[in-house]
């Protein structure tokens, strides 16, 4: 026979299953048991016909137009960034302290503030003047947040520099 005779052998077989009839029974425990074969005591069990839904063509199928985000706010400040210390740059602070300054355009808003974030965490600003104290020497990593109401609005992208400083040997 032909892989194509077995094949609709197989299909004819698979649909006389489906239509298979179901039997129920209670066994001697009382549990409820239901099979495709007879047995003593079991009842047929009338199953409704199988619904057969019909799909329709994708062409058939009115499209919906596709729904556009919407767009975010514009940002507060066009010009956002830290011009001290400079990315990837190395400087000595014999006492570690490091005023940063930011450009930004336009001016601070009002009800908004400045927030360092050094190494991952931040450090408050001491009357609107961004300054670390005591840095370890090192690499470090930097930026700076524009918050309102303890929110971030807007942040600089973060920047790396090197404290050096000096080390009394013991």
């Amino acid at each position: 026979m032909t892989t194509r005779t077995w094949l609709c052998i197989a299909l004819g077989l698979t649909i006389l299953n489906a239509q298979a009839e179901i039997y129920r029974w209670v066994d001697p425990q009382g549990n409820v048991e239901y099979s495709d074969s007879p047995r003593e005591g079991a009842e047929k069990v009338e199953l409704p016909p199988v619904q057969i839904i019909s799909l329709p063509k994708t062409s058939e199928v009115p499209s919906r137009p596709r729904q556009t985000p919407p767009e975010p706010p514009p940002l507060p400040y066009k010009t956002l960034k830290i011009r001290f210390p400079e990315d990837q740059s190395a400087f000595f602070s014999g006492d570690g302290n490091v005023t940063v300054l930011v450009d930004m355009d336009p001016p601070l808003q009002p009800g908004h503030f400045l927030q360092a974030v050094l190494d991952g965490q931040p450090v408050p600003a001491s009357g609107g003047v961004l300054v670390l104290n005591n840095v370890y020497r090192g690499t470090h990593s930097l930026k700076v947040n524009v918050m309102r109401d303890g929110q971030i609005i807007q942040s600089t992208p973060a920047i790396t520099f090197t404290i050096q400083r000096p080390r009394v040997r013991r």
